[in-house]
């Protein structure tokens, strides 16, 4: 039996400017019972497409409350190397 695919739609993707082509997919989450699940699957993508190469470094991070996505973004920007695959 086949599983249906639905298209996943990050809530953001942040470009960010500085050094080189660079993105942040920011989840915002409450409780989600799939939640590992999900970042599991983001985190293959990011590791794939950054091993591809051709589109800029990517991270993924998850905001539990607003100030998270400060936080995330801050950290994003100060350090060239966040999110090499690793979830935030």
């Amino acid at each position: 039996m086949a599983i249906p695919s639905r298209p996943y739609w990050p809530d953001f993707i942040v470009r960010l400017s500085g050094d080189g082509e660079r993105h942040v997919i920011v989840e915002t989450k409450g409780f989600d019972p799939k939640e590992e699940v999900k970042k599991a699957a983001a985190l293959r993508w990011v590791n794939a497409v950054n091993a591809e190469g051709s589109f800029g470094r990517w991270s993924y991070a998850v905001a539990k409350k607003p100030s998270d996505v400060v936080t995330i973004l801050s950290s994003a920007l100060d350090h060239s190397d966040v999110g090499d695959g690793v979830g935030v």
